[in-house]
């Protein structure tokens, strides 16, 4: 299984404390501004027999999602936000690329970044992480 605190100590520094979310939805709850917030992704689970009858072993493909928030106010979307977003997810994606975690089998790969919410106050942007582990019974 992942350890999810690792992936916040990971990518946490001393001017950013990364935390951790339930859901995408609760990354959005932030009250700090700016904020990066490690939300649990989807697992892909696929069963690998092993061989003479010794059971069966799983690969688990487990999604990591990193949300990152920057205040917005009453302005309109400018340089100065978008220079804020990069400068929260430049060393977020140096830190996790390549990286493995504990327990896993396959670095983190990036699987892309999008606008997840505009809202008044702030600028959510999402970005997709994935690693493969595997689990025997």
């Amino acid at each position: 299984m992942l350890d999810l605190v690792e992936w916040v100590n990971r990518i946490s520094t001393p001017e950013q404390q990364a935390v951790m979310a339930a859901d995408v939805d609760a990354a959005q709850q932030s009250r700090t501004l700016p904020a990066l917030v490690v939300v649990p992704g989807r697992e892909t689970v696929v069963t690998a027999p092993l061989s003479a009858g010794a059971g069966s072993r799983h690969r688990i493909v487990a999604e990591v999602l990193v949300v990152t928030a920057v205040p917005r106010g009453n302005q309109p979307l400018g340089a100065k936000m978008v220079d804020e977003l990069k400068a929260l997810r430049e060393p977020t994606l140096q830190q996790l690329i390549n990286w493995l975690p504990t327990g896993s089998d396959i670095e983190v790969t990036w699987q892309g970044g999008q606008l997840m919410a505009l809202k008044s106050n702030a600028l959510y942007w999402v970005d997709a992480f994935k690693t493969d582990y595997w689990w025997s019974l």
